[in-house]
């Protein structure tokens, strides 16, 4: 068992820190992206734009989750199976079986992985809309905010739980983070 505890270690360690690299890209595109907008219309007025639930839910998909969406499922999906992290910590996606599409595999692991970040914006926007009208939310409001949370967490449990190798996105997508040449 002594042989196996630093490997599985070193394992979930690696995740982690791949996971914060990568987050770190996200949150520098963030920056970038509040930047770009507080130059276009003005700092002072930012706080002042009002929009719908849906049209806030809207711009923020269109100009957040998607390239993040985009920038896992791409480079997930390319023949390095990593992303900037990944790459960074000696880790790759690989399908748990090998006759399984990458693609769809990749596909499927980024959405289930980004839905409850997406399921947190739209409580946020909803949030957002009862505040604004200085208004108590619903209690819908807070559950849709709490259940990412929830989901979240046992993402991470069941990382923890597998030692590192997959977490519940990854048992439902059939996929497996692994070193590479490690035998799936």
């Amino acid at each position: 068992m002594s042989n196996t505890t630093p490997k599985t270690s070193t394992l979930i360690l690696s995740r982690i820190v791949a996971a914060i690299l990568d987050y770190g890209f996200v949150i520098g595109y963030a920056i970038l992206l509040f930047e770009l907008v507080g130059l276009l219309f003005g700092f002072d007025q930012m706080g002042k734009m009002e929009f719908s639930p849906a049209a806030g839910q809207l711009i923020a998909f269109s100009s957040l989750t998607l390239p993040v969406f985009l920038y896992f499922f791409m480079q997930e999906k390319s023949a390095k199976k990593a992303t900037i992290g990944k790459r960074a910590l000696g880790l790759q996606v690989a399908m748990i079986k090998a006759s399984s599409n990458h693609s769809r595999g990749i596909l499927i692991r980024t959405v289930l992985k980004l839905l409850p970040w997406e399921i947190a914006h739209w409580g946020i926007q909803w949030l957002a809309f009862y505040v604004k009208k200085e208004a108590a939310p619903p209690i819908w409001v807070w559950v849709v905010l709490i259940v990412p949370q929830v989901v979240a967490f046992f993402y991470f449990a069941s990382m923890l739980y597998t030692k590192g190798t997959l977490s519940l996105y990854d048992a439902i997508a059939g996929t497996k983070v692994v070193r590479p040449g490690t035998k799936v």
